[in-house]
């Protein structure tokens, strides 16, 4: 480092922090919303580092002093790494698991490596609009990073405990205003704000949740649970199994130990989701169905958080129950959970995302899962997306109507409804395992010519060519 900086060799500087951090250039490349061939060109010199605007990125996203790169500390006090507040957002990540002290560093050393190295944060994706869907939008051919990969590596390594943010107790309105953040993140698909901030707040919740007790300490496990809820959703999305049913079980027990039954509701029902990925339908149907009778019989049943739990529930069963081959009790089940949706006067309460439209997304997956291309088609059509209450929620709309047009052998549309999911949800979009293969399907079509762009799409997607 000390000769890459009096040889002035910026590159060199880059290479050496993303390295002692762990980082590949694609990580880098997520969290700097550029690709990891930009990156090496970076680091190899083919690229100067000149532009002042990507030497303030450098610094903001690496913690690296300004006068490293030339920079005043004026000229670039709007991107550095923030000074340590109580506020548990602003907490930064260390590596328990470094070798440190193998590696035979004297002590000022060693301080001044985690001095650097102790601030790397996660820069939260850009809005982007484009009034034309199939048109490329500007920068996404460099934006589109792996934000799903980076979000799985973050809470892999916090659930095997091999990097752990280190956070101290905080007070219940701190965790509080931290759950709701991320809960905005999920619900607006910012996988690379969550790889920041929720390792952060399960690290911080396990810690209050060890520190507190009586009725906090019941609180602050109701918010735990309810993190570890959004975890399990998140990774069940991303398809990646082992470290799901790790956060769903942590869910359950944290909220059975809270006492909170809508919380264990919900943990219940990511429960049946994992069960039935696993291919126990019939299973994961008798545990969703239980779960919502005893949700009717221990709670009111005209309070909206609790309808919203109980219609989540049964909506889930009669998904299972699709995807067993059983219309008769799929229809059955969605049809109670829409009589339930229908006495919700709110379509997002205790952020479920649930009402009649909630139901109809149900009846449309339900539809494909019994191999009814037809009608998922049909149920699709008598929602207007624009008005679903979540850009989540949008974009899982768009992408079972890509995988109806696929089973109907219609690939434009298929293609036309990715393309309106990436425009409502990229990061979501350019994550999720349906859409690459999806994708892949559409790459060995033989009408690509009809597909305007499907190449740079598959290379946003991470789909091979």
């Amino acid at each position: 480092m000390t000769a890459a900086r009096a040889a002035g060799d910026l590159g060199t500087v880059v290479r050496l922090v993303r390295r002692a951090r762990g980082l590949t250039q694609s990580q880098l490349g997520a969290l700097l919303c550029c690709s990891a061939s930009a990156i090496s060109r970076l680091e190899t010199g083919e690229q100067p580092l000149t532009n002042t605007a990507t030497l303030q990125r450098l610094v903001r996203h690496l913690a690296i002093p300004p006068a490293v790169f030339g920079l005043s500390p004026d000229g670039a006090s709007g991107h550095a790494a923030p000074a340590v507040t109580p506020s548990l957002l602003k907490t930064r990540p260390v590596n328990v698991g470094s070798d440190d002290h193998n590696e035979g560093e004297a002590g000022d050393d060693l301080v001044r490596r985690r001095d650097l190295l102790a601030n790397l944060a996660v820069a939260a994706g850009a809005a982007i609009t484009a009034p034309n869907l199939l048109a490329p939008r500007p920068g996404w051919a460099e934006a589109a990073g792996d934000p799903g990969a980076l979000l799985v590596g973050r809470i892999e390594d916090l659930m095997l405990g091999t990097v752990r943010p280190q956070v101290t107790s905080v007070t219940l309105p701190v965790l509080q205003h931290a759950l709701a953040e991320v809960v905005a993140d999920f619900q607006s698909c910012r996988y690379a704000q969550l790889a920041e901030r929720l390792p952060r707040l399960i690290a911080a919740a396990e810690t209050t949740c060890g520190e507190a007790s009586g009725d906090t300490r019941s609180a602050a496990l109701s918010l735990l649970a309810d993190a570890y809820n959004v975890t399990t959703r998140m990774l069940i999305k991303l398809d990646d199994g082992h470290i799901s049913w790790i956060s769903g079980d942590r869910a359950r027990a944290a909220a059975n130990a809270s006492g909170d039954a809508l919380v264990f509701a919900e943990a219940t029902r990511n429960l049946c989701i994992l069960t039935r990925t696993a291919g126990r339908h019939d299973k994961a149907q008798t545990l969703a169905v239980d779960a919502a009778r005893r949700l009717a019989m221990n709670t009111s049943a005209l309070d909206p958080q609790y309808l919203s739990q109980y219609g989540l529930l049964l909506s889930t069963a009669g998904y299972s129950a699709a995807k067993a081959g059983d219309r008769a009790a799929s229809v059955e089940l969605l049809d109670e959970a829409a009589a339930a949706a229908r006495r919700i006067t709110h379509g997002n309460t205790h952020w479920m995302g649930f009402g009649e439209w909630g139901v109809t997304l149900y009846r449309v997956s339900s539809a494909l899962a019994l191999g009814d291309a037809g009608t998922a088609i049909e149920h699709a059509r008598s929602v207007r997306p624009e008005q679903l209450p979540t850009i989540e929620r949008q974009a899982r709309y768009w992408v079972d109507v890509a995988r109806a047009f696929a089973m109907w052998g219609k690939t434009r549309n298929c293609y036309q409804a990715l393309r309106a999911a990436e425009h409502a949800a990229p990061e979501e979009t350019w994550s999720l395992p349906v859409v690459r293969r999806l994708t892949t399907d559409l790459l060995s079509a033989s009408r690509q010519a009809s597909l305007p762009g499907i190449q740079d799409f598959a290379r946003r997607v991470h789909t091979a060519r």
